[in-house]
């Protein structure tokens, strides 16, 4: 069987768990970009504090 038939028939056979899976992996992808950019940020603004002492 062709690879693309199985993705699309497991995905009509299941709306409601692949919507799930779509939106809890984009809640965990956006968790660790909005972790990553929070350190950034903290990083750039300790390291201007420790040059000017």
């Amino acid at each position: 069987m062709n690879l693309l038939i199985l993705i699309t028939s497991y995905l009509r056979a299941r709306p409601l768990n692949t919507l799930l899976n779509v939106v809890l992996l984009s809640l965990g992808i956006a968790m660790i970009t909005i972790l990553l950019w929070f350190n950034k940020q903290m990083q750039e603004k300790n390291s201007g504090y420790y040059q000017r002492y």
